[in-house]
C-alpha cells in the first residue's frame, strides 16, 4: 500500500488569479510504502488534475493531463505536479472559467490510482 502526502510549495501561492494570466499550479507530492517508509519515485508515473466546482468530485471527463517537475538537487527531492491554469493570450479563451474550484490530482503508479482533493483556487 502506498501513502500519499501532499504540500504547498513553499512561499506564497496563488489562491487567486486573473483567468487572462498566464499560470502554472504546482503542488509537491511524495509517497511511501506503507510498511517500509521506503519512498517510490512517481516521476514515471501518470498524473492528473481536474478543477471542479467546490464540494463536488470530478467526472471522468474533468481529468486533464499534468505534469511532473523533479528537482532532484534538492533534499529531500522535489517531484511537483504542474497543471496550466492559464494561458495568458490577450483576448484569448481562458482555460477555466471565473470561480471557485477545488483542485483534484490523480496518481496512477502501476496498478494503484490514487485520487484526492489537494487544494483550492479561485479564477478572477
Amino acid at each position: 500500500m502506498m501513502v500519499f502526502t501532499v504540500t504547498r510549495l513553499p512561499g506564497p501561492a496563488p489562491d487567486s488569479f486573473d483567468a487572462l494570466s498566464t499560470l502554472w499550479w504546482g503542488i509537491q507530492v511524495s509517497a511511501v510504502d506503507a510498511a517500509t517508509t521506503v519512498p517510490f519515485d512517481l516521476s514515471a508515473d501518470t498524473v492528473k488534475a481536474a478543477l471542479v466546482a467546490p464540494g463536488t468530485k470530478p467526472a471522468s471527463n474533468a481529468w486533464q493531463t499534468a505534469a511532473w517537475d523533479t528537482d532532484p538537487s534538492l533534499s529531500p527531492t522535489f517531484t511537483v505536479a504542474t497543471l496550466q491554469v492559464s494561458n495568458g493570450s490577450p483576448g484569448g479563451v481562458p482555460l477555466f472559467a471565473p470561480g471557485a474550484y477545488d483542485v483534484w490530482l490523480q496518481v496512477t503508479h502501476g496498478s494503484y490510482v490514487w485520487a484526492g482533493k489537494v487544494d483550492e483556487i479561485v479564477v478572477t
